[in-house]
């Protein structure tokens, strides 16, 4: 085991500015929406729903909630698909025929929104 292999090395003023900055991203992303979620849920719903002021844990969960609902809601319409040579036979490589290729895409969909139904 090599013992001087670093896999994160600060050196200096840049690495500290680094540093900062990948905190910033990842506080940009994960902890700023549960703060700004809070603030809405207390100023505007308490305010014109009279519910219940809620605590940093809770707008994390409802955060989370509302994440989960759109990860679901648009999952039908996302979707990444690879196509490699394997998945095709000797015959479909060589000669490029895209009018084979689009039938094949088209069944794929096809059973696809067979199977989402």
């Amino acid at each position: 085991m090599n013992r001087k292999f670093k896999v994160i090395q600060l050196d200096g003023f840049s690495g500290l500015l680094l540093l900062l900055l990948v905190l910033g991203v990842v506080g940009s992303f994960a902890v700023l929406p549960v703060y700004a979620v809070k603030f809405f849920w207390n100023e505007f719903v308490n305010l014109y729903f009279d519910a219940p002021q809620i605590r940093l844990a809770q707008a994390a969960l409802l955060w989370f909630a509302v994440l989960s609902l759109m990860y679901g809601y648009l999952k039908k319409r996302i979707q990444f698909k690879f196509i490699n040579a394997a998945n095709f036979g000797d015959n479909d490589i060589r000669p490029v025929d895209y009018d084979k290729f689009i039938e094949k895409i088209k069944k794929e969909q096809q059973n696809d929104e067979k199977i989402n139904r």
